[in-house]
C-alpha cells in the first residue's frame, strides 16, 4: 500500500475482518528513507501516535471498543499518513548521472524521503512518473515505479547539459505492508 496523504491519513482496508472484530495489526514500513505516522484510534482529527521508521516493523492493537472522549466512535483500522508536506512544485537539478544520481539545486530537495517525481515544466520530453529516493541534502537516486531500477534520464530530462531548466514536482510518500487480524 502507498501512502501520499499528508493530514488525515488513509485508512487500512481491513478486507473481510468486520469493523467490530478487528485484532492485531502488523505495519511495516518498507522506505529507504522517511518515517510513517499512524494514529491508532482515529476519531476526528489527526493525532500521531506511533512513528515508524524506515525499515521499521510494529505490532499494535488498535482501541476501538472504549470511548472515553465523547467525540463519538473510534475508528476501527488504524490510519497511516507522510509527516511531510504533500508536495514541492518547481524543483530544479544540476547535475543527472546515468547511474541514477540526482543533484538538486541548492535548497530545492525539501527532505530526506522517498518521493514520487514527475517534471513539470523546462526542458526534456520525458513526462513520465518515476521514484526519487532522497537520501542527503540536495541528492536522490532516481528509480522506475518499482522502486528497484535504477533509471538513467540523461536524456529524458534535457540531456544533461541544461538540466537546470527543467523543473519537477516531488510528492512524499510511505510505502508499507500491513497484516490485519481477526479478535
Amino acid at each position: 500500500m502507498r501512502v501520499t496523504e499528508s493530514s488525515a491519513g488513509t485508512a487500512l482496508d481491513p478486507g473481510q475482518v468486520g469493523t467490530t472484530d478487528v485484532g492485531l495489526v502488523a505495519i511495516k514500513n518498507l522506505n529507504t528513507y522517511g518515517d510513517l505516522h499512524v494514529d491508532i484510534n482515529y476519531v476526528t482529527s489527526w493525532f500521531t501516535d506511533l512513528i515508524i521508521p524506515p525499515g521499521g516493523l510494529n505490532v499494535i492493537t488498535p482501541n476501538v471498543t472504549n470511548n472515553t472522549n465523547g467525540e463519538g466512535s473510534y475508528q476501527s483500522v488504524p490510519k497511516c499518513k507522510t509527516p511531510q508536506a504533500a508536495g514541492a512544485a518547481n524543483r530544479t537539478i544540476d547535475t543527472i548521472n546515468s547511474n541514477g544520481t540526482l543533484t538538486f539545486t541548492s535548497g530545492h530537495a525539501p527532505f530526506v524521503h522517498d518521493c514520487l517525481i514527475v517534471k513539470d515544466g523546462g526542458g526534456g520530453s520525458d513526462t513520465s512518473t518515476y521514484i526519487v529516493k532522497l537520501s542527503a541534502a540536495d541528492t536522490g537516486i532516481l528509480y522506475e515505479l518499482d522502486g528497484t531500477t535504477v533509471k538513467d534520464i540523461t536524456s529524458g530530462w534535457n540531456n544533461l547539459a541544461h538540466a537546470y531548466t527543467t523543473t519537477l514536482q516531488l510528492t512524499p510518500f510511505v510505502d508499507l505492508r500491513y497484516i490485519l487480524t481477526e479478535e
